[in-house]
């Protein structure tokens, strides 16, 4: 299991990053130091492609990503183990379709999701 939304595995993605990210706000004082405040600590992204992806999988992967948030289990190179959380998804980017054996293929899926 490469990926699983809401308990349903997914299709494998053929790129997977996990994105470690503070949510910030920087600015200088008036002494020119940089001042940091931080707003949430250790939010995660997962921006995830599938290459050369079936008509009947990509559908499933929209279906599972259809509402505003539901839970996406990954391995988390920082916890060093499966760890889910809660996400949304922004633009699903899908590329060209070809024609594969007279089956349509999509060439290339992107999808990042956010953590809540």
């Amino acid at each position: 299991m490469i990926l699983r939304i809401n308990n349903d595995i997914m299709p494998s993605p053929s790129k997977l990053y996990v994105v470690l990210s503070d949510i910030k706000t920087e600015e200088r004082n008036a002494a020119g130091a940089v001042v940091v405040d931080l707003v949430a600590a250790g939010k995660r992204r997962i921006e995830c492609d599938w290459s050369y992806i079936d008509r009947h999988n990509l559908k499933y992967l929209l279906s599972a990503t259809s509402e505003t948030f539901f839970d996406v289990a990954y391995f988390d190179p920082l916890d060093d183990d499966i760890r889910e959380i809660t996400c949304s998804v922004g633009e699903r980017s899908i590329g060209a379709l070809i024609y594969k054996d007279n089956i349509p293929v999509w060439g290339v899926v992107k999808m990042t999701f956010t953590e809540r």
